[in-house]
């Protein structure tokens, strides 16, 4: 078990990240989250925090999956980023892996989700 992580995620959906973070309570005993769904949230986050994960939904109404890559590229953020998505797009597997993602997964399957999350969160320890 993970005793502690910071995740920020930009996602325009409030319960997503709900059941996304509830599903990472089984693996992270103290999981402190924030949700961004825009460009200028996402720049104070980045620089109020430093955030262990960064977890991306590659479809938002406000904020495209180039604009927040280029803004953690240009900021020089070396936080591991994984793209989710509630469809499978082969275009959006194809966006998420032609970028600096550590992983795609789909939003509905939990358990590849929290595996994918331990695995990259184990290795910054």
């Amino acid at each position: 078990m993970i005793k502690k992580a910071k995740i920020l995620f930009i996602d325009d959906s409030e319960n997503d990240v709900i059941l996304l973070s509830y599903s990472l309570k089984e693996i992270i005993q103290n999981l402190e989250s924030h949700r961004v769904d825009d460009l200028e949230s996402l720049k104070k986050q980045l620089k109020k925090e430093i955030w262990d994960l960064i977890i991306i939904d590659n479809i938002l109404p406000t904020l495209s999956l180039d604009k927040a890559i280029g803004l953690l590229k240009e900021r020089k953020i070396k936080t591991p980023i994984v793209c989710v998505s509630g469809v499978d797009f082969p275009e959006s597997k194809k966006l998420c892996a032609d970028k600096i993602v550590e992983a795609f997964v789909l939003k509905d399957e939990r358990e590849k989700f929290v595996s994918t999350i331990e695995k990259i969160l184990k290795q910054k320890e």
